[in-house]
């Protein structure tokens, strides 16, 4: 099954309060599920700490893990001090010995964990069960007595256990990782649309019938495909203008129902199996948006016969490009046919059968200028923070003028230490019509200060969203254009992150974050992901070959770079056939190999 989601917008809602209700309940609901894993972890270590040699592994490492903090804040502040990203010396020399030593104690830990979970296996059966009664406890308080939707509750349970596999699997790999408690700052209200076995499916005709098996829950207006594309756009507007009505939750024993407006610009499929619904409440900057996310099933199409249509291999990797940032290359077996208005995307060369993936420099100004916002408005703030500190050096401390901290001191010690615009906001809001004594003109400069703090991060965030938002349809049009000629795709595996860790360390900070913001705003994994979740949708075969070598290998003479930055140039010298080459092209045209390779060995 190929899952698909449809996403609606809101407009302009005035999001009521039973929604805000049960948007904090699920937030109240996500804080317990995080107490209850730790005391779930506690008990755990508790347990294995009892027995011996699991117990002398753990003194030893308590001690190094002691040892290796305090060499991280030492390696820091030298970092700090030399303005580079990675150090030499006997300091590092030594931080990789301790680390070295972790790794191998972790290892011993768990290897003494294995020798005695035979005779810790009832312990640990009642240490299970006591989280599942913690589940359960959870689903009566909320649920039951606390009046929070019960699909609520089950989306907050998965996306709470899709979390804590994450951290272990993180664990395993030797990276730290640790459940953590989040500030309110919107969520997720669902509705999950249940179906037994050899029911009908759950089309968008069926939700859309106020007296169809799923009125009590959504009700979602529908028009068949084949009927909305006979519409004019005026008339599809006006058709997809509707109203959304949804289960919110109950109150005192009664349904609790929203009326959410929305705007349709598509229409599901008629086969459609429709399985969950969710509102998304979101902020950007100081304005609060919802969306509706329709989560459905389409049956698996039939796959395209691979003679009919060209192999398309897609190879990631981030460079300049005089038109932005080159995302990705390409090599298709016959010319593509890019509609002109892609073709400033979708970049073909002379032959039309290899290019480039660029994201356009007015996407890419668009982040940066966002950025340079981002940095008037903490030079802003730096500005309003020491003149709150020389008023509180010559007056002395006052109260706390936030509610939250009645009856504590405002002292400059606190004020040096925050970071946060929201704290500075704060303080002008209480002090803007109730200023404290001596402190008119401190409050007056603390709220021309909030009033355009408040604009520039307006302007800064709905900026940077909306440029990012044209990115990601951009990569779908791309994954359109591939997944509807060609029938079959060849990807890479490549790590993202992996492959950004072997940067220039010598580079100054400076430069460094601006790199990453530019790989972050070109985001090749997700031009990818969208690549190959649109050529499954549509039935062309998709397979991904190994990223090891690829770079480095010239497929011309087959010649191996060794692993430096020498082959990292473009072009490359090759040291076999001593021939320039674009190891990025090259890369394409190995992995058109690799896949022939690799469907010979399968068939």
């Amino acid at each position: 099954m190929a899952v698909i989601v449809q996403t609606i917008g809101t407009g302009h809602w005035d999001i009521p309060s039973q929604v805000w209700e049960q948007l904090r309940l699920a937030h109240s609901l996500r804080d317990d599920l995080v107490d209850l894993q730790h005391q779930h972890d506690a008990a755990l270590k508790e347990l294995w700490s009892a027995f011996p040699g699991v117990r002398r592994v753990e003194g030893s490492l308590a001690a190094v893990q002691q040892r290796a903090n305090e060499l991280n804040e030492r390696v820091r502040a030298e970092r700090s001090q030399q303005r580079t990203k990675r150090i030499i010396g006997p300091l590092a020399e030594e931080q990789d010995a301790v680390r070295a030593q972790l790794k191998t104690l972790r290892s011993e830990r768990q290897t003494a964990i294995a020798k005695v979970h035979k005779p810790a296996k009832p312990a640990l059966a009642i240490i299970k069960g006591e989280l599942k009664v913690g589940y359960r406890r959870l689903f009566d308080k909320y649920c039951r007595r606390g009046g929070l939707f019960w699909a609520t509750h089950n989306d907050v349970v998965q996306q709470h256990q899709a979390a804590v596999r994450r951290v272990a699997t993180m664990r395993k790999e030797g990276r730290s990782a640790e459940l953590r408690h989040h500030r309110f700052d919107g969520g997720t209200l669902a509705v999950q649309l249940q179906r037994e076995a050899g029911e009908p499916p759950r089309t968008p005709e069926v939700v859309a019938n106020s007296h169809g098996k799923y009125h009590r829950v959504i009700q979602i207006p529908w028009t068949d495909p084949k009927v909305w594309a006979t519409l004019t756009r005026p008339q599809q507007r006006e058709v997809g203008r509707a109203v959304v009505r949804m289960r919110c939750g109950s109150a005192s024993g009664e349904d609790q129902w929203v009326d959410i407006p929305v705007q349709q610009h598509r229409m599901l499929p008629a086969d459609a199996d429709i399985t969950w619904v969710k509102l998304t409440v979101t902020r950007t900057a100081g304005t609060w948006q919802a969306r509706l996310a329709v989560v459905a099933e389409l049956p698996d199409p039939a796959p395209i016969p691979l003679a009919d249509g060209p192999t398309v291999a897609l190879h990631l990797g981030w460079r300049n490009h005089e038109h932005g940032i080159q995302v990705a290359n390409w090599r298709a077996t016959t010319p593509l046919d890019i509609p002109s208005e892609w073709q400033h995307v979708l970049r073909a060369d002379h032959d039309g059968i290899t290019g480039v993936v660029v994201l356009p420099n007015q996407i890419v100004d668009g982040v940066d200028r966002a950025a340079d916002i981002a940095s008037q408005r903490d030079t802003a703030r730096n500005r309003i923070q020491a003149s709150l500190l020389r008023w509180l050096e010559a007056n002395g401390s006052c109260p706390h003028p936030r509610p939250q901290d009645e009856g504590e001191e405002l002292t400059g010690a606190d004020v040096a230490r925050w970071k946060s615009s929201a704290r500075f906001a704060a303080i002008a809001f209480a002090w803007r019509d109730t200023p404290p004594p001596q402190g008119k003109e401190v409050a007056a400069r603390l709220e021309s200060w909030r009033r355009l703090d408040k604009a520039l991060w307006e302007q800064q965030e709905h900026g940077r969203r909306r440029h990012l938002r044209r990115r990601d349809d951009m990569w779908r049009n791309v994954a359109a254009i591939i997944a509807g000629q060609a029938a079959h795709v060849v990807l890479d595996d490549m790590s993202v992150a992996q492959l950004a860790r072997l940067e220039n360390p010598d580079l100054t900070a400076a430069v460094r974050h601006r790199v990453a913001r530019r790989r972050d705003t070109a985001s090749p994994g997700r031009l990818r992901d969208v690549i190959h979740r649109t050529c499954v949708r549509r039935g062309v075969t998709v397979t991904t070959v190994p990223a090891a070598g690829l770079s480095r290998i010239h497929a011309a003479c087959g010649y191996e770079h060794p692993a430096d930055d020498w082959y990292r140039s473009q072009p490359t010298l090759c040291g076999g056939c001593q021939k320039n080459y674009d190891p990025d092209r090259s890369a394409t045209l190995l992995m058109l190999q690799r896949a022939c390779i690799a469907t010979s060995v399968e068939q």
